[in-house]
């Protein structure tokens, strides 16, 4: 759990949402990420608006959910978005060159008539962290970088 706990923060950035099936937008970001001092899991709530004259503009994502720790670098994270859209993934904490990776795959998508298919990469370095989501759809077999984002901590 202590590795996992470099989450733990409030983080701001941008990122940029491409797919072959919609326009490439960028975007704002808003990510919180907090600890109740008891139980092996971080609550996290992120947020993100399309970009208008370099300010936040129409809300665009809205989910909020869990990283698990299961132990022995195992994690899971599980979310819900403002769609309807419920996910849960599983993959790996590993630290390599000073940073924290973490790399998670989707084993449920509920609820969702597009996705099928999706993971979740994070690299966490002081205080910059990269994040990137991709996805397979029913049109769009192959894994696909969806949301890719840069944000850093702010406390």
């Amino acid at each position: 759990m202590d590795r996992l706990k470099i989450l733990i923060g409030s983080w701001a950035g941008r990122g940029v949402a491409s797919y072959t099936t919609i326009d490439t937008a960028e975007y704002l970001v808003d990510l919180n990420v907090s600890y109740n001092g008891f139980n092996p899991c971080l609550f996290y709530e992120e947020k993100s608006w399309y970009i208008k004259s370099g300010e936040k503009d129409l809300p665009l994502f809205w989910e909020s959910g869990f990283f698990i720790d299961k132990g022995n670098s195992n994690i899971e994270m599980v979310n819900s978005q403002r769609s309807g859209r419920l996910e849960a993934l599983h993959g790996r904490l590993t630290e390599f060159d000073n940073s924290i990776h973490i790399k998670l795959d989707s084993d449920i998508i509920s609820n969702d008539p597009v996705a099928n298919k999706s993971s979740r990469e994070f690299i966490i370095k002081n205080d910059l962290l990269i994040y990137e989501l991709k996805m397979a759809t029913g049109k769009v077999s192959q894994m696909e970088t969806h949301l890719k984002a840069e944000l850093r901590r702010l406390s």
